[in-house]
């Protein structure tokens, strides 16, 4: 039958599911062999159906599925792999448990003791008054410079707080003042007061304070100058409009 194609391709009349069984008897030596054919052979069956044994060769395709098939069923850790981690496991327990009764020897050690050994591991009264006796002896002035640091730093403490305290009524005071001034002070007699009794209170430091001045001016004076100014320029207008009826007259006769 192989002699009756024409290009004489054997491979594709090769089923790759024929080699798997024993592929995987000498790759897995028996573990999972069953389960790890079948699913091999489910994953032939899907690549020929989805077109991907096509250009592959029958042991290329038997590889790739004998792989993805042991991988999925845990042949991603080998026996040697397992030993290690069998060993790391075991050496880890051991050293946990060593500790653990390590530290249950340490902590036992004083249960073992009775109360007369207790009792000379600690001083009685007369032994620490001599202590502090050699103490004082070694370190004069001690004390007196532990007090004087604990004086300085209450002291220091105490000055803060009263320097915040007296900070904080100065602001108070000033806002009572203040607030007393606008209540007892008279309304502004003019504009120009009143703008400048709110510049103040507010306190804009970018107001042109002169502008203002200017600007909300009414005095006599100021008016006086307007009408000045006012009637120069209408002046001006007149003769103006004078000149130029002159010359149209004079266009006109010519």
């Amino acid at each position: 039958m192989l002699y009756l194609t024409e290009n004489r391709k054997y491979e594709n009349l090769v089923d790759p599911s024929t080699f798997i069984p024993r592929f995987s008897n000498k790759l897995l030596k028996g573990a999972h062999n069953k389960q790890v054919v079948e699913t091999a052979t489910h994953i032939i069956a899907s690549m020929k159906s989805n077109w991907m044994q096509t250009g592959r060769k029958p042991s290329g395709i038997c590889g790739a599925a004998l792989y993805t098939a042991a991988l999925s069923h845990g042949g991603s850790d080998p026996p040697s792999f397992q030993r290690a981690e069998k060993e790391r496991m075991e050496e880890k327990a051991s050293t946990e448990e060593n500790d653990k009764q390590q530290n249950s020897d340490e902590s036992s050690t004083l249960s073992d003791l009775d109360d007369g050994e207790l009792d000379c591991y600690f001083r009685n009264p007369k032994e620490v008054h001599l202590v502090e006796i050699i103490f004082d002896h070694e370190n004069p002035g001690y004390d007196e410079k532990e007090a004087a640091a604990l004086n300085a730093c209450n002291n220091a403490s105490n000055l803060f707080e009263a320097s915040k305290a007296a900070a904080a009524k100065s602001r108070k005071d000033k806002r009572q003042q203040r607030a007393e001034e606008e209540k007892n002070a008279p309304p502004p007699a003019t504009a120009m007061e009143a703008v400048d009794s709110m510049v103040k209170r507010k306190k804009f430091p970018d107001t042109n304070c002169d502008y203002l001045e200017e600007l909300l001016d009414t005095s006599a004076q100021k008016a006086s100058k307007r009408l000045k100014t006012e009637t120069v320029m209408e002046k001006n207008k007149e003769e103006h409009e004078i000149v130029e009826n002159e010359q149209d007259e004079e266009d006109y006769a010519a």
